[in-house]
């Protein structure tokens, strides 16, 4: 389209802004960024009127830097964004504390409101993304699926091995396209197009804004948003390793997915064999690391949707009662992890026998245990 619009002559320069990324050698690519919390707060006062267009940031107040940077972090640094609220608290006289409060509560309401006298970019940041999903969608119905997976996840550095690999669980749309490398391609490209995503080909990773995320979720139905959930914790369960040996490579990588998974599990009650594993990989990661207050958590939840799912007797928990009595042992609970060694030998002898290995191995962590309250060894043959 451009090219009917560029001068024949080869002096001077020419900027043009574009969402695209495929330059087809038309011109050379500067990528930008989102800004600075510094670079964020500066524009967001300016345009709010705290300060002047010529002033620096060190010109407001030390409670206005502090809440405008705040409003630049909660918003990643987005410029749109930051000139959206800028004009919204110019045009209401809210204060900024008011604004990020509001924010929180009723961030999709403000992101659809654009505010103040801009011919220039009229749309909001809502607006803007919801008119690029609607293009993708009708371009490659595969890609809208695909960013709606990429909303459940962490925003940085998702693995596209995640995809591929993770495709058995994913929607019927996506499944087939995540599985092919050419197919997935094409449904990149179109995400691409508008900037959508971002792709590292180095380490053959995405990243998406955090805003994007917010909009995406905010489309969905509460049905399709815990389908979508659902989706993403199988899919990271379906890579995230079980005893990775030192330095832990891929458990590193998939480690912020699996947090952002605990929490979609927690907040929709995700009750389900895949949920429990994930959990308990990530903090079997995080007890090898000697992260023994991150992992307690993850075992805890881990277990209560295995009691949930089977009863606190049921052959499913043992392992999960085991693991969680080690770690509370190392982190010197030891009655919390007697009565979990007690259950666990419990469930292992009923349904093993005495001696089978597997019962053989709470025996002798309980005993280890109760050596180390100073406790002699029998009780344990005294229980049995």
């Amino acid at each position: 389209m451009i090219q009917d619009y560029l001068p024949a002559g080869t002096t001077g320069h020419i900027l043009l802004t574009t969402r695209a990324q495929a330059m087809s050698g038309l011109a050379r690519k500067i990528e930008l960024d989102t800004m600075s919390p510094q670079e964020g707060a500066t524009l967001l006062l300016r345009r709010a009127g705290l300060i002047t267009n010529d002033a620096t940031l060190e010109s407001a107040s030390p409670a206005d830097r502090a809440l405008a940077i705040d409003i630049v972090r909660v918003m990643d640094g987005l410029p749109l964004a930051l000139d959206q609220a800028g004009a919204y608290i110019e045009e209401t006289s809210e204060s900024l504390s008011t604004y990020l409060t509001l924010y929180r509560q009723q961030r999709t309401d403000l992101l659809k409101r654009r505010g103040g006298l801009v011919p220039h970019h009229p749309d909001s940041v809502a607006t803007t993304w919801s008119l690029a999903f609607k293009n993708v969608e009708r371009a490659n119905p595969a890609a809208i699926e695909l960013i709606r997976l990429c909303a459940f996840l962490a925003p940085d550095a998702i693995p596209e091995e995640l995809i591929s690999e993770g495709a058995p669980h994913l929607d019927p749309i996506l499944q087939p396209v995540a599985a092919n490398r050419l197919t997935l391609n094409a449904a990149l490209a179109e995400l691409l197009k508008y900037s959508l995503v971002r792709r590292d080909t180095t380490t053959h990773t995405l990243t998406i804004h955090r805003l994007v995320q917010a909009v995406i979720k905010d489309e969905l139905d509460e049905q399709t948003q815990r389908q979508w959930a659902e989706r993403a914790v199988r899919a990271v369960n379906q890579v995230f390793p079980f005893e990775e040996a030192p330095p832990w490579p891929r458990s590193q990588q998939y480690l912020p997915h699996a947090l952002v998974c605990e929490g979609l599990i927690k907040q929709w009650d995700i009750t389900l064999d895949e949920a429990s594993t994930l959990l308990h990989n990530a903090g079997v990661y995080l007890r090898a690391r000697g992260q023994y207050q991150e992992a307690a958590p993850l075992y805890e939840y881990a277990l209560s949707i295995q009691e949930k799912m089977y009863g606190r007797d049921d052959p499913n928990t043992d392992f999960l009662l085991n693991n969680l009595a080690l770690l509370y042992s190392d982190q010197g609970k030891d009655d919390e992890a007697e009565s979990l060694y007690q259950r666990a030998l419990a469930i292992r002898e009923k349904v093993l026998g005495h001696d089978h290995p597997s019962t053989k191995e709470v025996r002798e962590n309980y005993s280890d245990l109760l050596q180390k309250m100073g406790q002699k060894t029998e009780v344990v043959d005294q229980e049995e």
